[in-house]
């Protein structure tokens, strides 16, 4: 694929009107996807990428499939019954089939049907409002809502005259109880999910997080945070490390689950986002994202919790609301940001510069001699490297 690279000197010049651009000097160089490339909103929720390599984005207002020249997106008609069902989509996930499910806001769930370009529904939930999606290991469908979970069977071939799933689906409500102050309360509005490997479903909410098992059916709370957000609305998110521990990302701070060790990793910089996100590069080093920081953790300090060793990698502008909301790590290892309504950025980790060599002159033929150099066959003679 073709990716546009902003140029150094562009970037210095438009440094009063791009948000970023002020710290490009002293970041990593970063490349925007906006609405110059077709991003429907700057807003994004979410990231993926399929199984045939594109990038889609979830944003306020339309979801958006980006094949590294431009966004292709799908926004709701409501002439059309297979087009999105609501605008704004907040979570995006893909199935062992290849189909992309869509949680929205104001709408349940759109699940996308490769095959036939058309999206198929679920609303009959406990809210329309779904915050959270992950698949299990039966491929069972785990969503999370502002009032409770579920799980969703849906067939393997979806029906292409049929938009609503409501015949064919299973939804399963599951009601998640806890004993507090000697009181029963229940779990709602689940703000994240994760399905372990052990099967145990991980569940935030804005208060709280713990874990549900299917196997007795019962809840266990593992953390309450309602003191750390200094009155801020706020959750926890998690993601699964590369040995299958469970990080917990909280504002300030993660947790790492890993067997019955619990470790606490501090961040450099305490932040009041609600919202803070981590994602393993392929060498397992660790990112971490706050509203106006990303941290990096060497794949040599992972298990350091006592001194972790955070090192500043990417820092927005402090002064406006630029930030980041989620990342992802890519299929070629590189780097996705989302943000808050400036688009998304990319991050090569390799060399984002090409050297030329014989620059003009056709090479007819390259070769490596049993030294490791490298030799060009040209017009007018051999160039050696």
């Amino acid at each position: 694929m073709y990716f546009k690279v902003l140029s150094q000197s562009l970037v210095l010049l438009l440094g009063f009107f791009n948000p970023f651009v002020a710290i490009i000097a002293q970041n990593p160089k970063l490349e925007q996807i906006s609405a110059a490339d077709g991003l429907s909103q700057g807003m994004i929720y979410d990231l993926l990428q399929d199984n045939k390599g594109y990038i889609w984005f979830s944003t306020r207002d339309g979801l958006n499939r980006y094949d590294g020249y431009y966004c292709r997106v799908y926004q709701n008609n409501p002439f059309d019954p297979f087009s999105l069902s609501d605008n704004e989509a907040q979570v995006i996930r893909e199935d062992k089939l290849g189909r992309i499910w869509v949680g929205t806001v104001n709408n349940g769930l759109s699940v996308f049907d490769p095959t036939t370009g058309k999206f198929h529904h679920i609303r009959n939930l406990p809210s329309q409002n779904v915050n959270a999606i992950f698949e299990g290991p039966d491929g069972e469908m785990w969503i999370g809502t502002n009032n409770g979970l579920c799980k969703i069977r849906v067939p393997d071939s979806l029906a292409p005259h049929k938009a609503d799933l409501i015949d064919v689906c299973q939804v399963e409500t599951i009601t998640l109880e806890q004993v507090k102050d000697q009181q029963k309360t229940t779990v709602t509005s689940i703000r994240d999910l994760l399905v372990a490997p052990d099967g145990k479903i991980w569940v935030a909410t804005k208060n709280q997080f713990g874990y549900y098992n299917p196997q007795n059916k019962s809840y266990t709370a593992k953390f309450d945070f309602d003191g750390i957000h200094n009155g801020k609305n706020g959750s926890a998110y998690f993601r699964l490390g590369p040995d299958q521990s469970i990080w917990v990302c909280l504002p300030g701070r993660l947790m790492r689950y890993k067997g019955d060790l619990v470790s606490i990793y501090q961040l450099p910089m305490s932040s009041i986002f609600p919202r803070t996100d981590c994602v393993f590069d392929p060498h397992g080093n660790l990112f971490v994202s706050t509203r106006k920081q990303i941290f990096k953790l060497p794949a040599n300090c992972v298990d350091r919790a006592d001194h972790p060793g955070f090192e500043l990698f990417y820092e927005f502008p402090s002064i406006g609301i630029a930030g980041s909301t989620k990342m992802m790590f890519d299929q070629g290892g590189l780097l996705w940001i989302g943000t808050n309504g400036y688009g998304a950025l990319k991050h090569n980790p390799g060399n984002p510069f090409f050297k030329h060599y014989a620059k003009g002159r056709s090479p007819r033929r390259i070769f490596t001699d049993n030294q490791n150099h490298v030799w060009a066959f040209l017009e007018g003679g051999l160039f050696g490297k």
